[in-house]
């Protein structure tokens, strides 16, 4: 039961608080939420975890207070703790908060998103164009309310196109990139990093590159608006052409720069910038920079647009240092 500061009362169950925002359950009006301080009375029959701000929760649940709870003049009672609710971040059930505290596998908490999209035209020209990409990340632990140990990202995006006239010769674009790293964080913002990637640009000559390297990031800013993370590592990298002769290996650096904002009606901008230096072969460079924004119209599905430009400063001859993409296509959040 909780009863509102104008009066009103609702009959139902505490849900969670999250951030000073309050979800309930009313077995009249379904699930409702409103703010700490529209609540006069509140209490539980069933027992919560109360996580209060700036708190640093242990393995074992150090830092949290357990029972039911009571709120009464912007006061929260729990076990024989009261802190102002203003103080109080997070309020969990127990059963959840003891799911998240001794059963987060390695395969539970992934979130990311898939992208599809294609394009096909028979005319003068046979243009068929197929796009495709993955982005997951985990977190562990999973839960919002615990301090982030360590982070695992993956990604992969692939771009092929062909256009075929009579009389000539085929005109082909192949174009991908895989990447997998390994966060693991000596505070909130700042951590150690392994990871490896691989691509691969048919219009660049590049058959396959592959660099495997490790260093440090550190997230400048981090709100619930946007997160800005620089990062910058020391590497071992393969290069193979389609001209065996540009073949290369090289210790080399990347310097990377992310922005992730979150805009009105849910939309999301991401923004990053690669910078890859070759120490053994100055010549050797390459970059990256990315553009894009997802636009949901449903709870799942939103539309996708990216626009991606890679360079790589020494292809073999004939072959372009510059690769400009350009994509659109459907995006389904797995959460």
């Amino acid at each position: 039961m909780v009863t509102f500061v104008n009066g009103e009362s609702m009959s139902g169950q505490l849900v969670k608080v999250t951030d000073g925002k309050v979800f309930f359950h009313s077995d009249m009006v379904g699930d409702v939420s409103f703010d700490w301080d529209k609540v006069k009375d509140l209490k539980t029959t069933k027992p919560f975890a109360v996580v209060p701000k700036g708190a640093k929760i242990g393995k074992h649940g150090e830092g949290t207070s357990e029972g039911t709870i009571a709120v009464s003049d912007n006061k929260l009672s729990v076990a024989s703790t009261t802190v102002p609710t203003g103080d109080a971040a997070f309020v969990v059930d127990q059963p959840t908060f003891e799911k998240q505290m001794h059963h987060n596998g390695f395969l539970t908490g992934w979130v990311g998103a898939i992208t599809a999209g294609v394009s096909l035209v028979r005319a003068t020209q046979d243009n068929t164009n197929f796009t495709s990409s993955f982005t997951f990340q985990r977190r562990s632990p999973t839960a919002e309310w615990m301090t982030t140990r360590s982070r695992t990202l993956i990604d992969f995006t692939n771009v092929y196109g062909k256009v075929t006239q009579a009389g000539t010769p085929d005109v082909k674009t192949s174009i991908y990139h895989a990447d997998g790293e390994q966060d693991e964080y000596f505070s909130e913002r700042f951590y150690a990093l392994g990871h490896a990637s691989f691509d691969h640009n048919f219009s660049q000559g590049l058959d396959l590159q592959q660099l495997y390297g490790g260093g440090l990031g550190f997230t400048v800013l981090k709100t619930k608006i946007h997160e800005l993370d620089f990062k910058g590592d020391l590497h071992y990298e393969k290069q193979q052409f389609d001209v065996a002769s540009s073949n290369q290996n090289l210790i080399g650096s990347e310097f990377v720069e992310s922005y992730i904002r979150k805009l009105a009606h849910g939309m999301v901008f991401t923004e990053g910038v690669l910078y890859d230096a070759a120490w053994n072969n100055t010549t050797a460079y390459s970059a990256q920079g990315t553009i894009g924004l997802a636009a949901p119209f449903s709870k799942r599905f939103s539309l996708s647009i990216n626009l991606l430009d890679g360079y790589i400063n020494n292809p073999p001859p004939a072959f372009k240092k510059n690769s400009l993409q350009f994509t659109t296509g459907l995006t389904y959040t797995v959460k």
